[in-house]
């Protein structure tokens, strides 16, 4: 049985789910559809291992990130 993430291993699954985002959306314009299929799979994993993590796992730092993941907005 995997193990839920730690707050730290939180905030790298959301860095890297931002990323998978805005590859995703580079994909989308280029309608590149192998792009769009490799963000998929990544993002489909990512969201498997952050619905592992705990609700206490989320502090302000993943609060931020989950807001920036879903406005789709990189943080500036």
């Amino acid at each position: 049985m995997s193990q839920a993430l730690s707050p730290f291993d939180l905030r790298d699954t959301l860095r890297q789910m931002v990323a998978v985002l805005q590859e995703e959306r580079q994909a989308l314009a280029g309608l590149d559809l192998d792009g769009i299929m490799g963000s998929a799979s990544a993002k489909s994993t990512m969201c498997d291992a952050i619905d592992m993590a705990g609700i206490s796992a989320i502090d302000d730092e993943c609060r931020g990130l989950l807001r920036i993941a879903r406005s789709g907005q990189k943080d500036e």
